[in-house]
């Protein structure tokens, strides 16, 4: 497969590297989504029952300890292929 800038085609590690970066910020995306619900309830002052701003911000801290510990992503130590 042909680039239209006439760039040569990366080599099939670098693509699959590309892949698994873009696969690695999963959890911090989650994370970004439940921040902004925390903000949007806390700035309307609202609450969904038991699930209120603290649930989001809390929830949102977890996904971001996950995502800093390397748990949620595809990168696995017992799995590599030689």
């Amino acid at each position: 497969m042909r680039c239209r800038s006439g760039a040569p085609p990366r080599p099939a590690a670098e693509t699959l590297r590309h892949h698994r970066l873009e696969e690695d910020v999963i959890t911090s995306i989650i994370a970004a989504v439940l921040f902004v619900i925390a903000l949007l309830l806390h700035l309307a002052n609202l609450s969904l029952g038991p699930l209120d701003v603290t649930f989001f911000w809390l929830a949102g801290l977890v996904c971001v300890a996950l995502h800093l510990a390397g748990i949620g992503t595809s990168r696995r130590a017992y799995a590599r292929r030689r």
